[in-house]
């Protein structure tokens, strides 16, 4: 699951690694059945906003998601995301697998590796 910014770069990383649809899909489901049958199937969740695409998301400390935390915390799906949406989530986050990037250029990228990485190694 990937934000606009940062699906093509998670596109180019999942073909070089060799993970495109072996351990990396992109969907485009609109029924919420399905969507959530697809995703208590997920590896990795990157939630799709950040304060770069949703900036109205982000005044500090208020909660206001309610598809994609509620999700990634039931399913305990791993997951890569801004800092600022881990900092306002970081309580319920715990147990939970996350990296988290930041506004630096290429940390996204460097989250994502990271954490296909660690579920590469768990499967292998």
């Amino acid at each position: 699951m990937c934000s606009r910014i940062i699906q093509p770069k998670a596109k180019k990383l999942a073909v070089k690694l060799g993970l495109l649809g072996h351990y990396v899909n992109f969907i485009y489901i609109k029924d919420y059945f399905e969507f959530a049958q697809f995703v208590s199937n997920c590896d990795i969740y990157l939630p799709t906003t950040d304060p770069r695409t949703r900036r109205a998301f982000y005044p500090a400390g208020v909660r206001r998601l309610t598809g994609s935390i509620p999700q990634i915390v039931a399913y305990n799906l791993s997951s890569v995301m801004h800092e600022s949406l881990h900092n306002i989530y970081r309580k319920y986050l715990n147990s939970v697998p996350v990296e988290v990037y930041n506004d630096e250029v290429g940390s996204d990228v460097d989250a994502l590796t990271r954490m296909m990485t660690r579920i590469v190694d768990k499967k292998h």
